[in-house]
């Protein structure tokens, strides 16, 4: 991108559930999850949530961008080069300009939260000198439909049969964009579930410049419009961009729509425009940053383990390994999550072993004390019942 490379600080909170009213709206959330799951998953996301009003009141304390050309020869690129980890947890590279070459990206997802929800879709459109040269798609095997998928794309179960495992997924996305400056909607969303993912599956981070085609069209292109939506470019420019009415929702066809809406408000804008990038527009920033710090390391291996103990029981119906994996947490010092003592529990509900079915609710209880919620509480008596009810049964 060159001297039009804008370097935003990204402050520590600022990258976590900072919203705005110009959001994605891709899909509705997913049908609900088994309970033990979801609760899981919303702590993880409550965690980040905590950072909130930190982070508002450094937002307003630093309204100036940093950076400039000079500064880009020096930038780390690999993970073991001195000064890696410290600059991209600092700096996210957001450009406002216009390339000639670039990569057009565009997700679906089962929902909006990047903890609990997963990837459908990825889609990429490869650019040469304005032009379409090629193009990505694929489909998570390991996802399924959302209602609003079904209801509102084209994609089909089949589709997701056929498709990738979210880590293979990830790793040809990965090796299609290259370096490529990545240009999207709203692609702040994208990069979140994106980087997320990468980290997770430890497959490295992803530090491509980007650019936003909402936010030169909220602030610049077109900053008297009431709404900037995907539909609202539709609509203003039915020659230019829905000439060709392309079904929306699969990510396909809305990286061709992206692409057609970067290349209007280069007519309008210029081929030189360089926007600037402020404090303003860190609402639209992904939310997962580039790198992670050594303690998001640590809780993401965690928070995975954590995973994998409530779905190898619900999926694999593998007890046994799901009790050996919470009793890793316990050691690791783990042990204020409700859900882990419960699915524990009930693990060994499943395999018929009560006298720890008691043991575990003894050590639930020692260790939350009122932090019970109702609902386990009630769960709890009617085990202490059932398991009575056994004893008095024996004893006759």
């Amino acid at each position: 991108m060159g001297t039009a490379i804008v370097i935003v600080v990204i402050i520590l909170g600022a990258l976590y559930k900072i919203g705005d009213n110009e959001n994605k709206k891709k899909q509705e959330k997913s049908s609900k999850e088994e309970i033990t799951t979801e609760s899981l998953y919303k702590d993880m996301s409550d965690r980040w949530d905590r950072d909130v009003s930190e982070a508002k009141e450094k937002i307003s304390q630093s309204t100036e961008t940093t950076g400039n050309a000079s500064e880009l020869e020096s930038i780390p690129t690999k993970p073991d080069e001195p000064g890696y980890k410290e600059y991209w947890l600092k700096y996210d590279r957001v450009g406002l300009d216009f390339s000639q070459d670039y990569t057009v990206i565009d997700i679906e997802t089962t929902g909006f939260d990047h903890f609990k929800d997963k990837i459908v879709e990825i889609s990429a459109v490869r650019v040469r000198n304005h032009e379409v040269v090629n193009q990505f798609q694929g489909f998570n095997k390991n996802s399924k439909l959302s209602k609003f998928l079904k209801e509102n794309s084209s994609i089909t179960q089949e589709n997701m049969r056929n498709g990738f495992s979210t880590e293979n997924l990830l790793r040809e996305f990965i090796s299609f964009i290259g370096d490529d400056t990545l240009v999207g909607h709203n692609v702040g969303f994208d990069l979140t579930f994106l980087r997320y993912n990468l980290h997770y599956y430890e497959l490295g981070d992803l530090r491509n410049d980007f650019v936003d085609t909402m936010l030169i069209g909220k602030y610049y292109a077109n900053p008297d419009w009431s709404h900037h939506r995907v539909d609202d470019y539709i609509a203003n420019y039915p020659k230019e961009i829905g000439f060709d009415n392309l079904t929306q929702h699969t990510a396909l066809n809305d990286t061709l729509i992206e692409q057609r809406i970067y290349e209007v408000q280069r007519g309008i804008l210029g081929d030189n425009f360089d926007g600037e990038v402020t404090s303003d527009m860190l609402w639209a920033m992904p939310k997962v940053r580039v790198a992670e710090t050594e303690e998001e390391i640590t809780q993401r291996v965690r928070d995975k383990k954590m995973v994998d103990a409530i779905r190898v029981a619900i999926d694999d119906k593998d007890y046994s390994h799901s009790n050996q994996l919470i009793n890793e947490l316990f050691e690791e010092g783990v042990t204020e999550h409700n859900k882990l003592y419960r699915r524990m529990a009930m693990n060994y509900k499943k395999m018929g072993d009560d006298n720890s079915v008691l043991s575990t609710i003894v050590k639930w209880q020692s260790n939350m004390g009122g932090n019970i919620g109702k609902g386990d509480t009630k769960w709890i008596q009617n085990q202490l019942e059932r398991i009575n009810q056994v004893i008095t049964l024996n004893r006759k």
